[in-house]
């Protein structure tokens, strides 16, 4: 077996287990595939899809399904971490926790450029559409593309293990940085915090 379990979130969701299809991170195939196709969703992020059953009409719709919550996010992250982000280079970013989560939430992490050498404002958002627990690392292939999105070297990420990855893309940079005062906060978080949606509004209209 692997030594990480996967979740991934998102509009079409599933539990991703040690017996599911291949990431970077699990080199194990489903064996019990009936009635389930498989997508994937982003670099190493796979979700599962019901498909009909004999006899069943394609499209049934689930009408005791939850509306889906809009979760934002406000994360804390360094130079040069933010900038490859931004750019859609780095699709994975290491934390030692994650948010609470339901399946089929929509996750929105708003980027705060933190250090000495950072913008110290929020400059943009991405995605969140997936997360992985790791204890151990991963080994052959998967850990070489693993480092190369995460964008870590193997010594960084054996020293910060265990820990969560967070699988993000869709990144967008803002026109302009947004100091935290304007939707009023005084500090940023050590790591991350919830932000509202009032306060994410306010970063959307900056995005117009």
């Amino acid at each position: 077996g692997t030594s990480c379990g996967r979740r991934n979130i998102g509009p079409c969701v599933g539990i991703v287990n040690d017996a599911d299809p291949p990431g970077p991170i699990s080199a194990n195939r489903g064996s019990s595939m009936n009635a389930t196709s498989w997508e994937r969703m982003g670099t190493g992020t796979w979700t599962r899809r019901r498909t009909a059953a004999p006899g069943e009409p394609e499209g049934r719709k689930n009408t005791n399904r939850k509306p889906t919550a809009m979760i934002n996010i406000l994360l804390s992250v360094r130079r040069p971490f933010s900038g490859k982000i931004l750019s859609g280079e780095k699709r994975w970013e290491l934390r030692k926790n994650v948010p609470r989560l339901k399946k089929g939430d929509s996750v929105t992490l708003w980027l705060y450029e933190s250090g000495k050498d950072g913008k110290r404002a929020i400059i943009g958002k991405c995605r969140m559409v997936s997360y992985v627990y790791m204890r151990h690392m991963p080994f052959g292939k998967a850990l070489g593309l693993f480092i190369k999105d995460a964008c870590v070297s193997k010594t960084r990420l054996r020293t910060y293990l265990p820990c969560y990855a967070w699988g993000v893309q869709d990144p967008v940079r803002l026109p302009a940085a947004v100091p935290l005062s304007d939707i009023g906060l005084t500090r940023p978080p050590q790591s991350w915090q919830y932000i509202t949606n009032e306060q994410a509004a306010i970063l959307e209209r900056r995005l117009a």
